[in-house]
C-alpha cells in the first residue's frame, strides 16, 4: 500500500465514500466529527490504512475542514446497521448481505445508499476429504439445507 496507485487508489475511495454519503462540506464542518464503524477481517484493510495514515482528516484539511473521525470497530453486519440505523455512526462498512438489507428497510424513508467493494477476494473450497473436489460433489457427498 506504499505505492502510489495504492495510496491513489484509496484517496479515491476516500473521496467517493464522503461524496457518495451526502458528506458535504457543511454538514462534516458542523459536526466536526465523522463517525465510521467497521467491522474485523482482512476486507476492511482499506480502512484500516486509512485510519492509521489519517487519510480522511488529510483530505478534510486540503479542503480547509478540520475532521476529527471517531472508529468504532463493530462485530457483525446487524450491530454494522443497527448503530448506522441510530445515528451512532455516519458511515458503515458492512458486507453485501447487510447492505441489500438495510437498503431494503430504509429504501423510501432513511435513503441508505452503498458506495463500494471495500474487496474482491477469491474463495477457496478446503476439504480434507480426497473425494471433494467441486462445491456441487460436497453437497452430493455431504447433503446440507440451503
Amino acid at each position: 500500500m506504499h505505492s502510489r496507485s495504492g495510496k491513489g487508489a484509496l484517496r479515491a475511495f476516500v473521496a467517493a465514500l464522503a461524496v457518495s454519503l451526502g458528506i458535504t462540506s457543511a454538514s462534516v464542518h458542523a459536526e466536526g466529527t465523522l463517525r465510521i464503524a467497521e467491522q474485523f477481517g482482512v476486507v476492511y484493510l482499506l480502512l484500516n490504512v486509512a485510519r492509521d495514515q489519517k487519510f480522511i482528516e488529510q483530505e478534510g484539511k486540503k479542503e480547509g475542514l478540520d475532521i476529527k473521525v471517531d472508529w468504532a470497530k463493530l462485530s457483525g453486519g446487524s450491530s454494522v446497521n443497527d448503530a448506522l440505523l441510530s445515528g451512532s455512526v455516519d458511515i458503515a462498512a458492512a458486507g453485501v448481505g447487510p447492505l441489500l438489507t438495510i437498503w431494503d428497510r430504509t429504501h423510501g424513508r432513511q435513503n441508505v445508499k452503498g458506495v463500494a467493494s471495500l474487496g474482491n477476494f477469491p474463495y477457496y473450497l478446503v476439504s480434507n476429504d480426497p473425494r471433494v473436489k467441486t462445491i456441487a460433489r460436497s453437497l452430493q457427498l455431504f447433503p446440507i439445507i440451503l
